[in-house]
């Protein structure tokens, strides 16, 4: 199962949304209906694209803590919620991905990036394999990537077994006033590419 729970987040004062293939979102102008669909954005490419890109890099979990930061500040402006206190959790299965600001103990604001152990466990035995890997010395440059990249993909197959069918998703956001483009969609490509498709109304 794959839901999102947002508290006190720009305009959205709660939203609990579990999240299917097809996903429509209805509702008045600016109540927060693009806001659902950034964050659905941001988790899915982030768990299912970057974080290949990242254990390939060797980056280290402070270095993916850094990039979901600049990700989620470049979909969300910093100005836009710098005096705001907010949670947002995602939701896949048994793992847990949160956002939150808070005020420490002094006043401070801080944002904070936190997700599962279990998330947690898998990248860091990935990235200690995929350095191993990259430390060869009896491999030619090509045959090392070409392992690192293995290595990954089998980890990430392993890992997130139960939801195989995500990664090959194609994840596409439909605004108002786009039926042509849904209807074309709907004609020609649902029957040949697995597609999470957000619908804002």
């Amino acid at each position: 199962m794959e839901s999102l729970i947002i508290e006190n987040f720009l305009i959205i004062k709660y939203a609990e949304i579990e999240i299917k293939k097809i996903n429509v979102i209805i509702g008045e102008q600016s109540t927060g209906k693009s806001i659902i669909a950034k964050l659905v954005f941001l988790f899915q490419t982030f768990l299912f694209y970057q974080v290949k890109l990242l254990v390939t890099h060797l980056q280290d979990q402070q270095g993916l803590k850094r990039h979901l930061q600049k990700r989620f500040e470049e979909l969300f402006p910093k100005y836009a919620w710098k005096e705001q206190v907010f949670k947002i959790v995602y939701r896949l299965d048994d793992m847990n991905f949160l956002i939150e600001r808070y005020k420490d103990k002094s006043g401070y604001f801080k944002l904070q990036f936190t997700y599962s152990d279990n998330f947690k466990k898998f990248y860091n035995t990935t990235i200690r394999q995929v350095s191993k890997i990259a430390k060869s010395n009896n491999k030619v440059t090509q045959d090392i990537y070409s392992d690192m990249n293995d290595c990954v993909a089998k980890n990430i197959a392993d890992f997130f077994q139960d939801n195989e069918k995500i990664f090959s998703t194609k994840i596409l956001f439909v605004p108002a006033s786009r039926t042509l483009f849904v209807k074309y969609f709907t004609n020609n490509i649902f029957p040949f590419w697995p597609i999470i498709l957000i619908l804002i109304l």
